[in-house]
């Protein structure tokens, strides 16, 4: 790949974290209920944009997709968003489950809760009589690895 292409691929990938750190700022910021819920949303749709992964008895990376395309040009990619995604994988399971239920069954998906103040919001769906949550407190040791990929 040249350089300017190898440029033009990875930029999308920066403008798609640029977002997502904006969506986590405006989330911490509010503590209105729809609010909230627009930005969990808003975040976990380009998180997984950039950590693209498949659950089967256990999680992995996607190694055919999103920026992983580009993992022979970016020699440390794999291992560094595997790791991401290991030390997170908990956290993934329920974005995406959240991600998949707003987009594919909206009406199994009832909020449970949300809250949020000057540092900290979560969010809590009932998808199909299951509890599944999320907080920013998780979403900051995410956020936090991946600009230090990026970086």
């Amino acid at each position: 790949m040249g350089k300017f292409d190898w440029i033009n691929s990875v930029h999308i990938y920066f403008v798609i974290l640029n977002r997502i750190n904006k969506y986590l700022k405006c989330l911490i910021r509010t503590t209105e209920h729809e609010k909230i819920e627009k930005y969990f949303y808003y975040l976990a749709v380009e998180l997984l944009r950039i950590v693209p992964f498949t659950e089967d008895n256990s999680i992995f990376l996607n190694l055919n997709d999103s920026i992983l395309l580009l993992k022979n040009d970016i020699n440390f990619l794999v291992e560094d968003l595997e790791k991401i995604l290991k030390e997170n994988s908990k956290t993934f399971i329920n974005i995406k489950q959240i991600r998949n239920k707003y987009e594919h069954e909206p009406h199994n998906l009832n909020s449970a809760f949300s809250t949020g103040h000057s540092s900290y919001s979560a969010m809590g769906f009932y998808c199909r009589n299951k509890l599944i949550s999320i907080d920013t407190i998780q979403l900051t040791y995410i956020l936090y690895d991946l600009n230090c990929l990026f970086d």
